[in-house]
């Protein structure tokens, strides 16, 4: 369905709505990696395609997004503590919030579950975030101009002295 999309066969809204009615009973991984880098992943994805020439088209991209947000939080709250499909989910959230951007008021709140996993360390008992997840945490909400990236950057400067930390600090900055 993809490839019709981008080959202009399939209209991107219809996708989109595909998506949104299947993605939520989808447990295969294979598949649900891959619909979901359709979301998100690149320039090649429904968030980079959909277009943002006006507020009504951007209010309607950023609901689908939302929306997509919703499903993976719900993926990631009945997923098996560190299973394989809690971890597709986590990655595809953090991406989905970076490519979604354009966080005001309310949609703030997709956020905040970066934030508390950051704090805890964790997403769930079973799942604990390393270095690089929570790098990429730090740098999501930089990247987002979230003021808590300040005080993680700093947490994050101490707790990785490597080559590739310093490498980080300086590229957050």
């Amino acid at each position: 369905l993809w490839r019709m999309v981008r080959d202009f066969e399939l209209p991107l809204k219809s996708y989109a709505r595909i998506v949104k009615a299947h993605l939520a009973g989808e447990k295969d991984l294979t598949l649900l990696s891959s619909i979901a880098g359709t979301v998100a992943r690149g320039w090649s994805s429904v968030a980079f395609y959909w277009p943002r020439s006006n507020v009504n088209v951007r209010r309607e991209r950023n609901q689908f997004l939302n929306e997509i947000l919703e499903i993976y939080l719900k993926g990631l709250r009945s997923s098996v503590s560190g299973s394989d499909l809690e971890k597709l989910y986590f990655g595809n959230y953090l991406l989905l919030v970076e490519a979604r951007g354009d966080f005001q008021g309310e949609s703030k709140k997709y956020l905040d579950p970066l934030v508390q996993w950051f704090q805890k360390g964790q997403v769930s008992d079973k799942f604990k975030l390393d270095l690089d997840r929570s790098w990429k945490i730090v740098w999501a909400l930089s990247s987002l101009g979230d003021h808590r990236a300040g005080p993680m950057l700093a947490e994050m400067s101490a707790r990785d002295p490597s080559d590739q930390g310093r490498k980080n600090v300086l590229g957050v900055q």
